[in-house]
């Protein structure tokens, strides 16, 4: 493991490389929330500097860059504490946490994925951190999408506390074409689904070897079709009772308007095996006019296209209902370790990973969306090619997906089941209709029967922002 320490001395930061090495202390919790050890004095170190370990899981030279610079900020304005700073790659960060947190050796502050927080609050690794939120400067300042969903609904709900404090936040916005929306009469402006799909058309121009729209046909393309389908259901996937309701007429009608693309030549044909690469790669190239998909695609646009070539616009709202339907997740969090033996300097440091100040210097070089609403009004997500993606987040009509499930096959589902179906459909193999039908009997059948071994089981709902 890399790990990298920064500290400040009589105004000079002092970089050194040093070898991993273990925690400090306590055992790991008892597997059920526990008290958090939080006092009236949480942040006090009583004059005695303290070293806290703080571990990024997925290290890269941008992400050490911005974390270098608020490290350096903090340690000026809090001369007590020192950071160690850890990396450990994305593809070996889960089964490093899970071993440090078996072992009660976890760094103090650690990022927690939204994936692993149900894993981690239940194994009593991580501490909850509400009465400690309750103090803190900013709990007003987060976007109320940040507060409604990512705290109360994902959270505080499910577990009864506040784990983590969210990095920044992950969503999906339309990277389009200008020069070519401008040559084909399209607006973008204010635009709905169906505007999307009339697009596509109205930008393909084969003569010139023009194209629509990126469309996945190969691994996730179910994925990209759930867009449509959600903005029909009300970002639903099944009623009360368990039955799937993504075979409505309503989602059989949209879907047909998007399959007739791919069949309708207003995406090259191979697209039928294009997975993220792939469709990234042919708007990057100029061989398509639009793109779903999440702001970590700007980098790759800023390399290939000029400024006024591009642009990524708020996604598509609901012909149905004006609303937003997106899928929405935090990047990271930053949570305590249980087993910390400096909680208060922790929280400390978190409070400052998640001040405005530090919000903007960590999105701003990553890319990401801030989780407080005075970094999000920073200039830099005003304008330029964040703008789109911060709009939907100003408003109160976006809703962020529900879940699929939380039965075992989902992952079946989602990996080879779907995907297969909606390729069988591009080829003309069944009818969009049949292939709907498909997915629903699936989902319904793995619900209602992990609904049936688990009757306290609740139906995955979609997070609106105003909260439920």
């Amino acid at each position: 493991m890399k790990k990298r320490v920064w500290s400040l001395c009589m105004a000079v930061i002092i970089a050194g490389t040093l070898l991993g090495g273990c925690g400090n202390g306590a055992g790991a919790g008892t597997g059920t929330p526990a008290d958090s050890g939080q006092t009236a004095d949480a942040g006090k170190t009583d004059g005695e500097q303290v070293t806290i370990r703080f571990m990024d899981n997925m290290a890269s030279e941008t992400r050490d860059r911005a974390y270098e610079e608020i490290i350096a900020n903090f340690e000026a304005e809090n001369p007590d504490i020192k950071i160690e700073y850890e990396t450990v790659p994305w593809d070996q960060s889960h089964s490093k946490l899970v071993t440090l947190g078996s072992t009660g050796t976890m760094p103090d502050v650690v990022q927690v994925h939204p994936t692993w927080i149900s894993e981690f609050v239940n194994a009593g690794w991580i501490e909850g951190l509400d009465a400690r939120l309750d103090t803190y400067e900013y709990k007003d300042g987060f976007t109320d999408y940040t507060k409604n969903v990512l705290f109360d609904q994902t959270q505080r709900k499910v577990y009864g506390d506040v784990y983590v404090i969210p990095d920044a936040i992950l969503t999906n916005g339309i990277f389009i074409r200008t020069d070519w929306a401008k040559e084909a009469g399209v607006d973008y402006s204010d635009w709905t689904w169906n505007d999307f799909l009339e697009a596509a058309q109205k930008m393909t121009d084969t003569e010139k070897n023009r194209y629509g729209m990126s469309f996945r046909g190969g691994r996730s393309a179910y994925h990209q079709a759930m867009f449509l389908l959600y903005e029909q259901t009300g970002g639903r996937v099944y009623d009360d009772e368990g039955n799937c309701v993504l075979n409505s007429p309503e989602c059989v009608d949209i879907f047909t308007k998007y399959i007739d693309l791919y069949k309708n030549g207003n995406t090259p044909e191979d697209a039928i095996n294009w997975g993220f690469s792939e469709m990234c790669a042919a708007f990057t190239s100029g061989l398509t006019g639009m793109l779903n998909q999440t702001c970590e695609v700007i980098e790759m646009c800023e390399q290939s296209l000029s400024d006024d070539q591009w642009t990524v616009a708020p996604l598509p709202k609901s012909d149905v209902d004006g609303k937003i339907y997106n899928e929405v997740s935090f990047s990271n969090g930053y949570a305590i370790a249980k087993n910390s033996e400096n909680k208060d300097a922790a929280w400390r440091f978190i409070e400052y990973l998640s001040s405005p100040e530090a919000a903007k210097i960590y999105c701003k070089t990553n890319l990401l969306i801030p989780v407080q609403k005075e970094a999000l009004e920073d200039e830099f997500f005003q304008t330029g090619k964040m703008a789109g993606y911060a709009e939907m987040f100003r408003k109160d009509n976006l809703v962020a997906w529900p879940e699929l499930g939380y039965f075992p096959e989902v992952g079946e589902f989602r990996e080879t089941f779907a995907d297969a179906e909606v390729q069988k459909c591009m080829k003309g193999e069944q009818t969009p209709e049949e292939t709907l039908n498909k997915l629903a009997e699936f989902l319904t059948n793995a619900q209602k029967a992990y609904m049936q071994e688990n009757p306290d089981v609740e139906i995955p709902m979609p997070k609106s922002t105003s909260g439920m």
